[in-house]
């Protein structure tokens, strides 16, 4: 984490003499709110303009290089998910048991895709009208795991229509320790 000694930036106190760091992230999750403004600094916590702004645009390079890291170990990891479901279908098994006690099973999973939006939309407005007002991607959450996730086909009448459902084979870990 880029901190302000990073900077060399040492907030001036009240009579100009050099106070300790301030590190903006510390200061923030110390309090109790989420609200970065109520942790605003207080003057003699400032550095100058270019000091502030070389802070905020260091930490935001390093939230831009986490967040490819995270981007490129989830690719790795659904990879990787891919590759122990193959070996556990050569083993024939649905299950594996680590040494460390975690565990594996390979899951079907139902998955559901909007392929006519206004069917959809009709069906959700007469049948679940709360859902209107929330993220499409919950709204088929929603579907699927009211519908999809219990088995019933696409076949049934009572399937929302403008849905399309499919199975999808994934593995579920439990158990891995930090």
């Amino acid at each position: 984490m880029t901190k302000p000694e990073d900077f060399n930036l040492l907030p001036a106190t009240e009579l100009g003499a050099p106070a300790a760091p301030i590190d903006p992230l510390a200061a923030m999750l110390s309090g109790a709110t989420d609200d970065p403004a109520a942790h605003a600094p207080s003057d003699a916590e400032l550095g100058t303009l270019e000091d502030e702004f070389r802070i905020l645009a260091a930490l935001r390079e390093a939230k831009e290089r986490a967040e490819e890291a995270a981007a490129e170990a989830s690719l790795r990891y659904e990879a990787q998910k891919a590759r122990m479901l193959a070996a556990m279908d050569a083993q024939g098994t649905a299950q594996f048991r680590s040494s460390t006690g975690a565990a594996a099973s390979v899951r079907e999973v139902y998955t559901t895709t909007v392929e006519d939006e206004p069917a959809f939309l009709a069906w959700v407005r007469e049948r679940h009208p709360e859902l209107l007002s929330v993220h499409s991607q919950r709204r088929t959450a929603f579907i699927r795991s009211e519908y999809a996730d219990r088995g019933v086909p696409e076949t049934d009448p009572n399937f929302p229509p403008g849905l399309k459902a499919g199975k999808m084979r994934t593995i579920q870990v439990r158990g891995v320790k930090r």
